[in-house]
């Protein structure tokens, strides 16, 4: 059919069966929307390249078969093992649950620090829902942590304007995009980033054709807590970026932790890193050390889809990922068998400036290398950050493994992964003839899968 061009989109009359992902690298925005919009008839395939960032860095892989493996953030001579060193020897869970799991997150982590638990701590371990309050309050500036975390009232004072005025806590006041708790009361949000602002902040360079896609974006951030029914409506071309863009513009951006294209890593490599990538990039540094908070660990999980024949095996399967600041990865080894679809998952920790990515360089067999990877970022991105929460919150993600899913159409199933989130990931457990081990894109999400 006829061909029209609208800043770099092609749009083409094509059968809805044509479209088809880019073989070429780069992104792939694919839709079939109504020849209206451009003139013709029958349906259109949108055909946009949008090259992902990819950017090489020298990053520490750690393996932890190796005899001599320590967990990094322990490795002596370090100022966070002193750090640590310092602390009692017991770590704190908050348990997730979506926003449910976000306010019981914040009234907890709020008690335990008044009652002085939160500074003798090793360890806080966050997953899905409480991972939307551990990833502001340990990279955001803005705020003191008296001011991010506010004050525990006793129930008498629990009244509506409290639960959302100054004494609620900037983990609170700072959040836009939920203006309607409790129900019916309205709050003075004057100081507030609305969400079209915050939407213009974090993506200027999304193209003015696609004023379409802006008001949809804006649109499911109003209905967050049906995010994926939104998403399927909206996208069901390959965005798998979306949830991390729309949870970053939720959850980051009133902190200023959702610049595109940022980075993110621990107090202690700031030097190390801005020595690699320069000083223009924006770099967001976890800051346990300097505000006396335990070490963060954010879980998410590798999902395996149900869908893949395990011989009439319904058990539930899926692989654990350990995000923190210093690294990034799964600490069990699992091959062969124990892998099956997959190649190979696990035994590397990376830095997490270098997740997810693609390793260019066979990997040592020591317990502690240097290797150059590069870090791949969608086209359609708000930072790394935004990156590693999205997966960690994604609960949406964890349908592909649930035995429930092998009743459920293919038709269902392959719509709603092109919305859902994937990442590059490698094992040195399986390499190429080379000795470089093999990235591949995997379903990731919510660690309450397992």
């Amino acid at each position: 059919g006829g061909l029209r061009l609208f800043g770099g989109f092609l749009f083409a009359a094509a059968p809805a069966g044509v479209c088809r992902r880019n073989a070429m690298g780069g992104s792939l925005l694919l839709s079939l929307v109504g020849a209206a919009a451009v003139g013709g008839s029958g349906p259109l395939c949108v055909w946009a390249w949008h090259p992902s960032s990819a950017a090489a860095v020298k990053a520490n892989v750690w393996r932890p078969s190796a005899p001599d493996f320590v967990f990094p953030e322990l490795a002596e001579g370090t100022e966070l093992a002193e750090h640590l060193a310092s602390r009692d020897d017991f770590g704190i869970a908050l348990a997730g649950g979506g926003e449910r799991g976000f306010s019981l997150a914040h009234g907890a982590a709020r008690a335990l620090r008044r009652e002085g638990l939160l500074a003798r701590a090793k360890y806080l371990s966050t997953t899905s829902g409480s991972v939307w309050l551990s990833t502001p309050l340990y990279y955001q500036e803005q705020d003191s942590l008296d001011s991010f975390f506010g004050e525990s009232l006793p129930p008498q004072q629990l009244t509506a304007e409290a639960l959302l005025g100054d004494s609620a806590g900037k983990a609170i006041t700072r959040l836009s995009l939920f203006p309607r708790y409790p129900k019916g009361f309205v709050v003075n949000s004057s100081s507030r980033l609305l969400a079209a602002e915050a939407l213009e902040a974090v993506l200027p360079e999304l193209p003015a054709e696609l004023t379409h896609l802006r008001g949809h974006l804006e649109a499911c951030l109003g209905s967050f807590s049906d995010l994926c029914a939104c998403l399927v409506d909206v996208a069901v071309p390959q965005m798998q970026e979306l949830w991390a863009v729309l949870s970053g513009i939720a959850f980051l951006h009133p902190f200023g932790l959702a610049g595109r294209g940022s980075w993110h890593c621990h107090e202690s490599e700031v030097e190390a890193l801005r020595a690699q990538i320069g000083s223009r990039p924006t770099v967001y540094a976890a800051r346990d050390i300097s505000q006396g908070l335990p070490f963060p660990i954010m879980q998410s999980a590798v999902l395996l889809p149900v869908k893949v024949d395990r011989s009439n095996d319904t058990s539930t399967y899926a692989f654990p990922v350990e995000h923190t600041p210093l690294y990034t990865g799964t600490p069990g080894a699992y091959a062969g068998a124990r892998a099956a679809p997959y190649a190979a998952v696990g035994d590397a920790l990376v830095s997490s400036f270098a997740w997810p990515g693609r390793v260019l360089e066979p990997v040592s067999q020591n317990a502690t290398s240097s290797e150059r990877v590069a870090r791949q970022l969608d086209w359609l991105n708000v930072g790394q950050l935004a990156q590693a929460m999205g997966v960690a919150t994604s609960y949406v993600s964890d349908f592909q493994a649930l035995p429930s899913t092998a009743k459920a159409g293919s038709c269902e199933v392959a719509a709603l992964k092109h919305v859902l989130p994937d990442a590059q990931l490698w094992s040195p457990l399986s390499v190429d003839e080379r000795g470089v081990p093999r990235t591949e894109r995997h379903p990731v999400g919510d660690a309450g899968i397992y």
